[in-house]
């Protein structure tokens, strides 16, 4: 029965994702049987029981809960809960692995750590209907928020870093900042999206790699929209060390905003190893699109 619910409810998150397939609760041919469970990818990141959701309630239910008091395994806590509700081997909840180990080391930080604490909870476990049924959870993967007042908010917009963080800030009146701090010295990783600032951003005119960047503003709506597939494009050339995709927020960093092509938001940039800026003239921002003109640019360097 708790297979047969984790496997309707992973359905409902694909049929809200037009690329996305399915997958039930348990492996299958479609995910694998050597699919890695996310609950041994996150070994760090602490498991909550059922009970631990037993004082919440949904945002309309909010009034009947006493304010700062959430029980939690027979002891009292007052902490803010960042909490994933997955399935296990349900190929969404895998791709927010990533995500989320990122998101626990940085609520570790020590200017974070008071004030949040982040979760998963196994939505297939004994008793897990009950909870989801009462707090609205309709799909997997889930992310809560998990107010000090009793309130459970579903966060709803786009899995990324970026997203997540201004969320969390907003709902915790700024206590909780997961935005990565800018380090003028580091590296750009692999597989994940470099952040420019006003001290790196002259890295872009270097023969070392080609740089792909997003110039954008936190508040545009186009930039929110494209947040994914600009992160998709990234881990899409991990494995190129000459190619960096990167991103400006033009609303932080003026000098370098007021030194590389910009115009409307979001600008998309290549920055070749000859020293040519190639402004990307097409609205059509898939993966796909961008991996082309790419392409087309490093291919001529």
């Amino acid at each position: 029965m708790r297979a047969a619910l984790a496997a309707l409810l992973c359905a409902a998150a694909a049929a809200d994702d037009a690329a996305a397939g399915t997958c039930t609760a348990e492996p299958s041919a479609e995910c694998g049987e050597a699919a890695p469970r996310i609950e041994d990818a996150l070994p760090g990141v602490e498991e909550v029981p059922t009970g631990f959701f037993e004082e919440y309630v949904p945002e309309a239910g909010a009034a009947a809960v006493m304010p700062g008091v959430m029980k939690t395994g027979g002891t009292f806590r007052r902490d803010t809960w960042l909490v994933l509700v997955y399935a296990p081997y349900c190929e969404h909840s895998q791709a927010v692995e990533p995500l989320w180990r990122r998101v626990a080391g940085l609520a570790a930080e020590k200017h974070n750590r008071k004030f949040l604490k982040v979760a998963k909870y196994d939505a297939t476990q004994k008793g897990a209907a009950a909870v989801s049924g009462r707090l609205g959870i309709r799909a997997f993967p889930t992310i809560l928020l998990l107010l000090k007042d009793g309130r459970a908010r579903e966060y709803r917009a786009p899995r990324v870093l970026t997203e997540l963080a201004d969320y969390v800030k907003v709902q915790t009146n700024g206590q909780v900042d997961l935005f990565p701090k800018a380090d003028p010295d580091a590296a750009p990783v692999p597989g994940e999206v470099f952040s420019l600032t006003n001290h790196n951003y002259e890295m872009v005119r270097g023969a070392a790699a080609t740089t792909f960047v997003k110039v954008y503003a936190p508040w545009c709506g186009h930039c929110r929209q494209m947040a994914p597939a600009w992160e998709e494009l990234a881990a899409r050339n991990k494995h190129r060390r000459d190619v960096v995709i990167a991103q400006l927020d033009a609303t932080a960093h003026h000098t370098a905003r007021d030194n590389l092509v910009g115009g409307g938001y979001p600008t998309l940039v290549v920055y070749t190893k000859l020293g040519e800026a190639k402004v990307y003239p097409s609205i059509d921002r898939t993966v796909d699109a961008m991996q082309a003109f790419l392409d087309k640019h490093h291919n001529l360097t």
